[in-house]
């Protein structure tokens, strides 16, 4: 079980993060936990203007697909780390950010997921500390919530 102090510490730690693909419409970044689990980080423009609405996706690199429903087929992973990953995924925020300056960024957390939910709804809730300039939200959707980070 982790220490608070073990805690804050994971979440001031973020994984070393690489780009591995960008252009003006795709940002994408790629993190290796501890456990040696490959994480991809994708945003992707809405539209020819990079500064508008970007969709962003957090998955395990090669995670397979559903047909039925483009969701992965494993959404939480029970990789653990969840602290640390937690603190990679502000920090390429926070890169992504300084990189593009979007007016909104936009991803969705599952209906079946409880827990991502939690952690996503922790995410929007630390927008103003984290992402100065920004501002979180959420509302529901089909699939479960939509959350967004917008610039104010």
């Amino acid at each position: 079980m982790l220490t608070f102090m073990q805690l804050l510490e994971s979440l001031r730690s973020p994984y070393p993060w690489h780009v591995v693909r960008q252009n003006s419409l795709v940002y994408e970044v790629e993190f290796i936990t501890s456990g040696q689990v490959r994480y991809r980080v994708t945003f992707d423009a809405d539209g020819p203007r990079a500064t508008a609405a970007w969709h962003v996706e957090f998955a395990v690199a090669g995670a397979p697909w559903k047909a039925q429903d483009t969701a992965p087929a494993y959404r939480i992973t029970g990789t653990g780390d969840a602290f640390q990953i937690f603190a990679t995924v502000i920090a390429i925020l926070r890169g992504f950010i300084k990189l593009h300056t979007p007016q909104e960024i936009y991803f969705t957390g599952f209906s079946d997921e409880p827990s991502r939910l939690k952690l996503y709804t922790h995410l929007v809730g630390m927008t103003k500390s984290e992402l100065p300039g920004y501002q979180g939200s959420t509302q529901s959707s089909s699939l479960g919530r939509i959350f967004r980070i917008s610039r104010v």
